[in-house]
């Protein structure tokens, strides 16, 4: 901005990047993990120019979750929009809802993205709805899945974006350690999901544990529950959220998690980041759980195993305080500002189309590249310092297999006008920042040569693949193994 004459002058020619519109489309948003998430992004995303609307394509538009960023608009009014992508997140709702998500194939909706956000257990209930959707990207919220999995969902990216928490909210309470032999040793848990073995828990513990649980508890549960509440053994917190859910963690000594299938387990994640430590299931705690090192991961969804590990806890207090520790140091690289900017590359046009996902490469096909490379070991174990030549290069899967080998030389030669659209070498994603910027260009087709170079040390020998210092004739790829190039949005 210029001043002249007193006056503000903008400059014209300059054109100022917009923020993205996207839209999310479900049905009812209830309170849920699912719904929560999009609520955080919203927030999130606003703040950085961009627009985040709610949709109800059955015009359910009183929301249950508390606080909930802004009104949730009728389907008829946003169908009349333009906007850069759709997101529907989640599968949770009858057949003839999830075939209403055929509506929002119409051009104007942008790219269409659906949220994987459980584990393959309810593989069923995503494939429905990936049937009516024809998403153009498919996002994973864990790691549960498998490339295997991605060949039965219709799609031309795939993604695996872990979850998030806000730092800001849950934080650990200043100068809490974890008390050696308290008088009473306060266990806490989730009881929407599961909280059975963590009822049955209480009969294996000592009379001075006592478990606190927040949420909803389920009618099979309630009588068990009725019996231990009359005792004194357990106190339930009814449906928490925000700066009350935080103190009901900080409040805590130890959280437990019993899901036995979830995608992402925000009990965990919080808990942890509250510097608490927490002993989990599996379910939904894979992306960031690692046994003995910041959580204490249970073998068996049991009340003895979770008796087992709290006594372990009570035994071993320096354990206990280490896993603390490294929590919230873990927790730390899950917030929601890098999970929005993660979230605005996955959500542009795939720049490729490829068949093979090899995220490193900016590959996310649905086909595991060891299939394209098979068949070829007895070569690969004779490339070391060979050149080698790849005449149908196609996405690189060959060329970058020698070159991991260490081949001296990679020339791959591929048709821009392919028809499959595959890209040889592919450059790294131009994918936007958080802030609001221009659309995010695409990658050309080149032939490209690596010219690879090699580092030893005394325990092993790393080969590392760096574009020539020169322009040459054949334009060099964006890295390889220890090249320091940049990665594609967490994907895997």
């Amino acid at each position: 901005m210029v001043k002249i004459d007193g006056r503000d002058h903008r400059d014209e020619g300059r054109r100022r990047p917009r923020g993205r519109r996207l839209l999310v489309a479900w049905f009812r948003y209830t309170c849920n993990g699912g719904i929560g998430r999009f609520a955080n992004v919203a927030r999130i995303l606003r703040g950085f120019g961009h627009e985040l609307v709610f949709t109800s394509l059955t015009d359910e538009l009183a929301p249950d979750w508390p606080d909930f960023p802004g009104p949730v608009q009728p389907f008829a009014s946003v169908r009349e929009q333009d906007w850069d992508a759709v997101m529907v997140p989640g599968a949770g709702a009858a057949d003839a809802q999830l075939a209403l998500l055929a509506r929002l194939r119409e051009p104007r909706f942008g790219v269409r993205v659906q949220h994987v956000l459980n584990d393959p257990s309810r593989l069923d209930r995503f494939l429905a709805a990936n049937a009516s959707l024809q998403p153009h990207v498919v996002i994973f919220n864990n790691s549960h899945w498998r490339t295997a999995d991605y060949r039965r969902l219709a799609g031309e990216a795939f993604h695996v974006l872990p979850g998030a928490v806000d730092p800001e909210l849950f934080h650990p309470a200043p100068l809490k350690t974890f008390p050696a032999r308290p008088p009473v040793l306060r266990l806490g848990g989730y009881a929407a999901k599961n909280p059975e073995p963590l009822l049955d828990a209480l009969g294996e513990l000592p009379p001075d544990c006592e478990l606190h649980l927040y949420g909803a508890l389920p009618g099979a549960a309630r009588s068990q529950a009725a019996e231990l509440a009359a005792g004194g053994r357990l106190q339930l917190h009814g449906p928490l959220f925000g700066p009350a859910l935080a103190d009901f963690y900080r409040d805590l000594d130890l959280v437990v998690t019993s899901e036995t299938r979830a995608g992402w387990c925000n009990t965990a994640a919080e808990a942890m980041a509250c510097g608490l430590p927490c002993m989990v299931s599996r379910a939904g705690t894979v992306d960031f759980a690692r046994d003995g090192v910041n959580a204490l991961v249970l073998p068996e969804v049991t009340g003895k195993a979770i008796a087992a590990a709290v006594g372990r806890l009570r035994d071993e207090p320096d354990l206990a305080h280490v896993l603390a520790t490294n929590a919230v140091r873990t927790m730390r690289r899950f917030g929601w500002t890098a999970y929005c900017q993660q979230l605005l590359r996955c959500v542009e046009p795939p720049a490729r189309k490829s068949y093979y996902h090899l995220p490193e490469l900016g590959l996310h096909g649905k086909w595991d590249p060891r299939v394209r490379a098979g068949g070829l070991e007895p070569l690969l174990e004779r490339c070391r310092n060979a050149a080698v030549l790849d005449l149908g290069a196609a996405e690189g899967i060959v060329g970058y297999a020698f070159g991991r080998r260490g081949a001296r030389t990679l020339h791959g030669f591929a048709s821009p006008s392919s028809s499959s659209g595959e890209r040889a070498w592919p450059e790294p994603p131009s994918a936007p920042p958080i802030w609001p910027t221009g659309r995010a260009s695409r990658a050309t087709t080149r032939t490209c040569c690596w010219t690879p170079t090699t580092s030893s040390s005394s325990s092993a020998s790393t080969t590392i693949y760096r574009p020539p210092a020169a322009p040459r004739a054949c334009a060099a790829p964006w890295g390889g193994p220890g090249s320091g190039s940049p990665s594609a949005p967490r994907s895997s």
